[in-house]
C-alpha cells in the first residue's frame, strides 16, 4: 500500500511514500473516526486474500492489528467499513460466492 498526507483539506498533496502494510493487490478500506483514530479494513498478505483484518492507528502510519474477520482457505475481500451508532459495520465478499456482513462495538477495538 501507498500512502499521501494533505495538509490544506485537499488542495495539495505530499509525496505518495509506500508503506510497510501488506497487500495482494486487493481492496482495502479506511475510515478516520476521530483525528486520531482510524480503522483499516485489509488483507495482511502480499500474495493471498486471507487473512482479512481490522487494524487500527493513532496517526494513520503505525498500524496494529486488533480483529481478525477469516483466516480460512480462500478469499476474503473487497471490504466495505460505515461508522455506525455503537461501533462499525463491515461488510466483505466471501469466496467471491456471497457478501459477509459483521458489527463490532468500537470499544472491542480499544482492547
Amino acid at each position: 500500500l501507498v500512502s499521501t498526507n494533505s495538509q490544506d483539506g485537499g488542495s495539495s498533496w505530499e509525496k505518495v511514500v509506500k508503506t510497510e502494510i501488506p497487500n495482494p493487490d486487493s481492496a482495502i478500506d479506511l475510515i478516520s473516526v476521530r483525528e486520531d483514530f482510524h480503522i483499516l479494513v485489509y488483507n495482511r498478505s502480499t500474495k493471498e486474500r486471507t487473512p482479512l483484518v481490522i487494524a487500527i492507528s493513532s496517526d494513520g502510519v503505525n498500524w496494529n492489528d486488533k480483529i481478525i474477520l477469516e483466516d480460512g482457505k480462500g478469499e476474503y475481500s473487497d471490504p466495505s467499513i460505515t461508522l455506525s451508532r455503537n461501533g462499525i459495520e463491515i461488510s466483505y465478499t466471501s469466496q467471491r460466492k456471497c457478501i459477509k456482513h459483521t458489527f463490532i462495538r468500537t470499544s472491542e477495538l480499544f482492547k
